[in-house]
């Protein structure tokens, strides 16, 4: 398809940091990478101008990754009166915010997919979350899920285990994911792990995440190998899945 990605991963990296902020995860260039890798990987599955929701939104990131690959993109997010004041990271992303936790304020088989990347395991109820999100798709639309945090995830339970905070307090096994997928309107077309490799390593001390970060243009392809590796993949820190809602 014809898109405006036409300059490559280096100069779309410069078009993402958007914050000096060292602490935050649009300042690593590990992240960045992986959220190219997704959009590339979510353009090639689609076509020039489907309609994507873009379900919590967030900063925009991934909703300006997909809009420069022609697809005609809907970011939402729920209402927070913090996002009300800051100054918006990706001003080009114009982001519809709700105030309702699972119901959409679009008409049925309003898009062509839907993406939900660190999404489903901040929601209440995630059976509904998805139900609502198959809802406002076409029959045989896609839903793709990335950065869902994996029941065994070897970064989180370190975090734990150090108390370091920032983890999640719902995660999801690959039979989890399955479960909610096949009861609310989809069957599953890829499954995979990520982030045996972590994007970035906030809470460490500055000098170890430069250092990491120095590692970033082979973080991505070394990260996808070794979570390939049976039985080792069970601690990987995240679950990737691309589903089809069903006719």
């Amino acid at each position: 398809m014809t898109t405006e990605h036409e300059a490559g991963a280096g100069d779309e990296l410069g078009l993402l940091r958007r914050t000096h902020d060292p602490h935050y995860y649009l300042s690593a260039d590990s992240a960045l990478r992986n959220y190219i890798r997704m959009a590339d990987e979510i353009a090639a599955t689609l076509w020039s101008g489907a309609r994507v929701l873009d379900w919590g939104a967030g900063q925009g990131q991934m909703s300006f990754l997909l809009q420069r690959r022609g697809l005609e993109v809907t970011a939402y997010d729920l209402e927070r009166a913090q996002r009300k004041t800051a100054e918006p990271l990706f001003p080009e992303i114009s982001i519809e915010y709700g105030t309702a936790p699972i119901a959409l304020p679009y008409p049925d088989a309003a898009f062509d997919a839907a993406l939900s990347c660190g999404v489903l395991e901040h929601v209440p109820y995630p059976a509904a979350s998805l139900a609502e999100i198959a809802r406002v798709l076409r029959p045989g639309g896609y839903l793709f899920i990335y950065n869902l945090p994996q029941r065994w995830s070897w970064p989180e339970l370190t975090r734990e285990a150090l108390r370091m905070g920032d983890t999640h307090r719902r995660r999801f096994s690959m039979q989890d994911v399955r479960d909610l997928l096949k009861a609310t309107g989809f069957h599953i077309e890829t499954t995979r792990r990520s982030n045996m490799l972590p994007k970035h390593l906030s809470g460490l001390p500055d000098d170890v995440r430069s250092a990491y970060q120095r590692l970033a243009s082979g973080n991505i392809a070394l990260d996808r190998r070794l979570s390939a590796v049976p039985g080792v993949n069970r601690f990987a820190g995240l679950l990737e899945v691309i589903a089809v809602r069903d006719e």
